[in-house]
C-alpha cells in the first residue's frame, strides 16, 4: 500500500485530469478528507486526492451523482438537504462573529466548521450543481420557458455574496463621491471587505486602490438586477437557488474565517509566523506549532514547496511529501488526460458571439495577467475571479452547468459564457485566438468557425 499503491490507482485510471486548487495545505486537506469520507452534513463517498495543487477527476463521478440523486432530488430530500446546509453556515457565521469580537480561535470549532462548510461546497460542486442544470433543461422543455428565464431568476435570487454586496456599495460611492473624493471612503469600505480575495494562496487583500479600479470597471456595467427573470412557481428551481445561495455564502464563510485565523496566527507566532512554510502545513501540524512556536523550524524543507500528495485509502487520508523533483513530475504525467474530442461544446450560460484571444487560467499568476478584452478559460471560476472576468471579451469552463459561479457572473454582466465543456482547458493554449459561439453553444480554436 502506501505510495506505490497510490501510483497503481493512477496507473489504473482511477483518477485523470482534474483542475488546481491553490487554497492552504490545510484546507486543501480538509476537502480531501472530507469529501471522501466526511458524514456531516451530507456523505459524499467521492474519492478525492490532491497532487500539488492539482485536483484530479474521479473515474466513478457518475456512480456519486446517481447516488446524490437518488438520495436528495426529490421533495423531501432537498428540504433536508437546504435545512443541513442552512446549519452548517449558521454555525459558522456564529464562530466568526465570535472570533471577531474575541480576537481568539477555538481550535476544535475552526477545524469544525471549516470541514462542514468544505463538504457542503463540495457535495454541490461535484453533483448538485449537474443534477440542476438537468432539471432545468427539461423543467424548460416541458414549460413556457427558456434556460435563459431560469438563468435569470436563479442570479437574480441565489447571487447576493460579499462580493455582491461590496460591487453595489462601490456604485453608491461612486454615485455620491465620484473617482476623486472617493479614497477615505474606499479605506473603510477595503477593511470590511478587502478579505473577498483573500480565499486561495498568495492572493492578498484588496486595498482602497484595488476598490478605486473596480469601482471604475463596474460603472454602468451591472444590469439592473432581475430585469430578465420571469417570476417561477416550480418548488424544485426554489430549493436550486436556496441550495446556490448556500454555496456561495459558504464560500464566503470559509474565506472569512481563514482570514480572521491568518491574523490569529500572526499574533501568536510573532516573528515565526512564516506564511510560505505555513501555508504548507496541515491544520494538525499548525496546531503543534501554536503549543511549541519553535517546532516550526522542523518545516523549514515545506517552505515555497509543493511537491506532495495526499489521497484516499483504507478510511484515511495519507500524505506523501516528495524529495525528488523527477518523482514528482512523474507521478503529475500519470494524472495527465488526454482529451477524448477536439471540439470543444458546452452549455451556454449566457447567449453572445465573440471572436478574441484565449487567457488560460491556471494559477493566480494567470490571472494577474489577464488584460481586458481577453477570453477567460479556465476550470472553473472562484469568485475571487470576478474582477477579472467582468473585463472579459467571454468566458469558457471546463465544469459546472447554467447555475453556477461563472454563469450567473456571466448573465449579470452580460458577458458571451459557455460552461461544461469538460475539455476547454486542456485543447485551447494562453494566446490563441479563439470563437466562442454562445449562441450555439461551441468553440473554435483559431477563430475558424467550423
Amino acid at each position: 500500500m502506501g505510495i506505490d499503491w497510490f501510483k497503481e490507482q493512477l496507473k489504473r485510471g482511477v483518477w485523470k485530469g482534474g483542475g488546481i486548487w491553490e487554497f492552504d495545505w490545510y484546507i486543501d486537506l480538509f476537502f480531501v478528507e472530507e469529501m471522501s469520507y466526511g458524514k456531516n452534513p451530507f456523505h459524499l463517498g467521492y474519492l478525492q486526492p490532491i497532487i500539488g495543487d492539482l485536483l484530479p477527476d474521479y473515474s466513478k463521478f457518475g456512480e456519486v451523482r446517481e447516488r446524490l440523486k437518488k438520495k436528495y432530488w426529490n421533495s423531501k430530500g432537498l428540504v433536508e438537504f437546504v435545512k443541513r446546509g442552512k446549519d452548517v453556515v449558521v454555525e459558522a457565521e456564529k464562530l466568526l462573529s465570535l472570533i471577531k469580537r474575541s480576537k481568539n480561535v477555538d481550535l476544535n470549532k475552526y477545524g469544525l466548521a471549516q470541514r462542514r462548510l468544505s463538504l457542503l461546497m463540495a457535495t454541490v460542486s461535484a453533483g448538485i450543481d449537474q443534477l440542476a442544470s438537468e432539471y432545468v433543461k427539461d423543467f424548460c422543455k416541458n414549460n413556457d420557458f427558456s434556460e435563459d428565464d431560469v438563468s435569470g431568476y436563479v442570479a437574480a435570487r441565489s447571487s447576493k455574496t460579499k462580493l455582491y454586496e461590496s460591487n453595489e456599495k462601490l456604485r453608491e460611492i461612486y454615485k455620491k463621491y465620484g473617482n476623486t473624493r472617493a479614497m477615505d471612503v474606499l479605506d473603510k469600505h477595503a477593511a470590511n471587505y478587502g478579505w473577498i480575495n483573500t480565499g486561495e494562496r498568495g492572493a492578498k487583500e484588496w486595498t482602497s486602490r484595488d476598490f478605486l479600479e473596480q469601482m471604475k470597471e463596474l460603472v454602468g456595467s451591472l444590469k439592473e438586477r432581475g430585469a430578465s427573470a420571469k417570476n417561477i412557481d416550480d418548488e424544485v428551481i426554489k430549493k436550486i437557488v436556496d441550495i446556490n445561495s448556500l454555496d456561495n455564502y459558504a464560500a464566503d464563510l470559509q474565506t472569512e474565517l481563514d482570514f480572521q485565523f491568518q491574523k490569529y496566527l500572526r499574533k501568536k507566532l510573532g516573528g515565526r509566523y512564516i506564511e510560505g512554510i505555513l501555508e504548507n502545513m496541515s491544520f494538525d501540524e499548525i496546531t503543534r506549532v501554536l503549543k511549541d512556536h519553535k517546532k516550526i523550524s522542523g518545516y523549514e524543507s515545506r517552505f515555497n514547496n509543493r511537491k506532495r500528495v495526499a489521497w484516499p485509502e483504507d478510511g484515511q487520508v495519507h500524505v506523501h511529501y516528495f524529495l525528488s523533483e523527477m518523482e514528482y513530475n512523474q507521478l503529475l504525467i500519470l494524472v495527465s488526460k488526454k482529451p477524448s474530442s477536439n471540439k470543444i461544446a458546452g452549455l451556454i450560460a449566457c447567449k453572445g458571439f465573440v471572436q478574441g484571444r484565449a487567457r488560460v487560467i491556471k494559477s493566480q499568476d494567470d490571472l494577474l495577467k489577464f488584460e481586458k478584452g481577453e477570453i477567460m478559460v479556465a476550470y472553473k471560476t472562484q469568485p475571487k475571479y470576478t474582477p477579472y472576468m467582468i473585463r472579459a471579451a467571454a468566458m469558457v469552463t471546463n465544469i459546472g452547468g447554467i447555475t453556477s459561479h461563472a454563469a450567473i457572473v456571466a448573465r449579470e454582466f452580460s458577458i458571451p459564457c459557455i460552461v461544461g465543456t469538460e475539455n476547454a482547458t486542456e485543447l485551447i493554449k494562453t494566446g490563441q485566438m479563439i470563437t466562442v459561439d454562445a449562441n450555439s453553444g461551441v468553440v473554435y480554436i483559431n477563430g475558424s468557425g467550423k
